[in-house]
């Protein structure tokens, strides 16, 4: 596959949001439809793994299964502007901050924020 135009990766900013599926399923499906909504509506679209199986060490040593949902999208914003790092930051504790209003039995919920290079 060649192309007479070069392509040139355009930088911007995905936002990652590491949901745990346990407790109550209606509320994890509540949040779900509400962050896919939410991408979608600011952002243009977003993708989703449901049921990512996983595992981590529990406090007492024990190895316990855990499942995740991933759902992520690419924010208009670039990692290099600071005022648009800055917003993207804001967005994701906002993010967080009404995930945990949705599962407010959740200890740990990820938000992950970093610098995407994309070849259009």
């Amino acid at each position: 596959m060649t192309s007479s135009k070069r392509r040139i990766p355009r930088s911007t900013i995905r936002i990652e949001c590491y949901i745990p599926e346990r407790f109550d399923q209606e509320a994890y499906d509540i949040a779900f439809d509400w962050l896919c909504d939410e991408f979608t509506y600011a952002h243009g679209g977003c993708s989703a793994i449901e049921r990512i199986d996983g595992r981590f060490r529990s406090t007492t040593g024990l190895t316990v299964r855990d499942r995740i949902t991933l759902v992520w999208c690419d924010l208009p914003w670039q990692w290099t502007v600071a005022r648009e790092k800055a917003e993207a930051v804001t967005y994701a504790v906002g993010l967080r901050d009404y995930l945990s209003l949705l599962l407010p039995r959740e200890e740990v919920m990820y938000i992950v924020l970093a610098q995407v290079f994309l070849i259009e």
